[in-house]
């Protein structure tokens, strides 16, 4: 059964983490650009096996980084505002464990 972790505030932490971790190891912010960090999550559920899937952004002074958790790895992605959107509302439409929690906006 596929579990809506949404609302998981300790997951939400560790995937924040893991991102903060991949941005400030790659370069693509400086430590003091991560003041005071904003995290949105577009949709976060565990498979029937276990595992996490998770697309969310997160925000660092002005620049915006999209990220995906899949199979054990949390991933920097290239993809348009638009892309995103997409792909939240065609993974709440899939997914029942989704539909009954709204994702943040």
């Amino acid at each position: 059964m596929e579990i809506n972790q949404i609302h998981n505030n300790e997951l939400r932490a560790q995937m924040g983490n893991c991102a903060l971790d991949i941005l400030l190891k790659e370069d693509f912010v400086k430590r003091e650009e991560v003041k005071n960090p904003r995290m949105s999550v577009g949709y976060m559920f565990t498979t029937e096996e276990g595992a996490l899937e998770a697309l969310f952004k997160v925000q660092c002074d002005e620049k915006v980084f999209a990220f995906a958790a899949q199979k054990g790895a949390v991933l920097l992605l290239n993809i348009s505002e638009e892309q995103y959107n997409e792909t939240v509302d065609y993974m709440v439409g899939y997914h029942d464990c989704l539909k009954d929690d709204k994702p943040e906006t």
